[in-house]
């Protein structure tokens, strides 16, 4: 993909639209709130919070697969089982689970 194809895709995409102010809103807290986990993590050795900076990375990841998304980088139906996007389904569903398992390893802790 060259950079007249890259150009081409962001072109035709409505960069005016609330759904891209959303996305570039969601991509930058992500991205802070994943650097703030970075420094977390070379500070703790508990599992509770290595679970907790896991979620924000993940977090992190499933923005910027959206980008990927919505820009056409990548077609949501390769990655599909039978008409299910199973990457689709697995990058929005793994912060949430890496957000039980540190809260149960909190629990558990105290």
């Amino acid at each position: 993909m060259g950079i007249g194809s890259l150009l081409r895709i962001m072109i035709s995409y409505n960069l005016y639209s609330w759904t891209f102010l959303f996305l570039v809103v969601r991509v930058f807290v992500s991205f802070i709130t994943a650097f703030l986990a970075i420094f977390l993590w070379k500070k703790t050795r508990q599992s509770a919070q290595i679970f907790l900076v896991m979620a924000f990375l993940s977090m992190f990841i499933d923005s910027i697969y959206d980008v990927l998304l919505t820009f056409g980088f990548f077609a949501s139906n390769i990655e599909s089982l039978g008409g299910f996007p199973i990457f689709v389904f697995i990058f929005s569903l793994a912060p949430y689970v890496f957000f039980i398992l540190s809260l149960i390893f909190f629990i558990r802790e105290n």
